[in-house]
């Protein structure tokens, strides 16, 4: 009862049946969905999406009374895996763990969102001194999960195909599906190290078409497979003991 009151925002003295224990069933799990989608449109910087993505995860654990201390729990695993995936130096956590309700925490956690996106979008760069080539690597960095060609990016700037190629390639120093593929892959190494998602859910979600196809470049780029490559940050990110 005390969960559900806190997912509602109410206050002062509630009358219970005292039958409520003795009947309430285990909370449901998440069907984490909501938290996977949140991630990756956080990593691609697309505000309005965050917000509603968050807003749909809320609802499911109001509607689901997802205990208070796990709704806790949650929110600061994700701000802290945020703050790491764009190098911010994270907030302490003790101001979301303080709250007295759902709706305050979402208010919070939000506004930590907003801030690490502002730190994100203020240490990205471009990368070159070419309008056009800028415009199409903006699209790449918010966009990377979708079917991104030399044809579509050509399109997209309204210029030439060929030129294009030659372009991107003189401006970046790699042609552009090459930049494309490795640009995933980083991303890729984010989801890996710092998410519980399986390596299949990682390719997908940086915009590989098939489990053999991102095996393959990320191999090829890294020189491991995704599976040793996050067998290998976990091991370092281990605590060490000493006696």
């Amino acid at each position: 009862m005390l969960d559900r009151c806190w997912h509602d925002g109410r206050i002062g003295f509630v009358s219970v049946d005292a039958r409520f224990g003795q009947s309430r069933q285990p909370f449901s799990a998440l069907s984490w969905s909501h938290e996977r989608e949140l991630l990756l449109i956080f990593e691609q910087s697309k505000v309005e999406a965050c917000k509603t993505i968050l807003d749909l995860l809320w609802n499911e654990m109001r509607e689901l009374t997802i205990p208070v201390t796990f709704v806790k729990e949650t929110t600061v695993r994700l701000d802290h895996l945020f703050a790491r995936i764009v190098n911010h130096p994270g907030l302490p956590s003790g101001e979301l763990t303080g709250v007295a309700s759902s709706q305050r925490l979402k208010e919070l956690f939000w506004q930590r969102i907003e801030r690490y996106l502002q730190h994100k979008a203020a240490s990205e760069e471009d990368l070159t001194d070419h309008e056009e080539i800028n415009k199409i690597i903006r699209f790449i960095r918010q966009n990377y999960d979708e079917n991104i060609t030399l044809k579509s990016m050509a399109r997209y700037v309204a210029m030439e195909e060929h030129y294009v190629s030659r372009l991107f390639k003189s401006k970046v120093g790699e042609n552009l599906i090459n930049y494309v593929q490795h640009y995933r892959v980083e991303k890729a190494k984010v989801f890996l190290a710092e998410s519980d998602l399986s390596v299949s859910d990682v390719g997908c979600n940086v915009g590989f078409s098939n489990d053999n196809y991102f095996i393959k470049i990320f191999k090829r780029v890294t020189g491991i497979t995704p599976s040793v490559y996050r067998k290998r940050m976990e091991s370092q990110n281990e605590p060490q003991h000493t006696s």
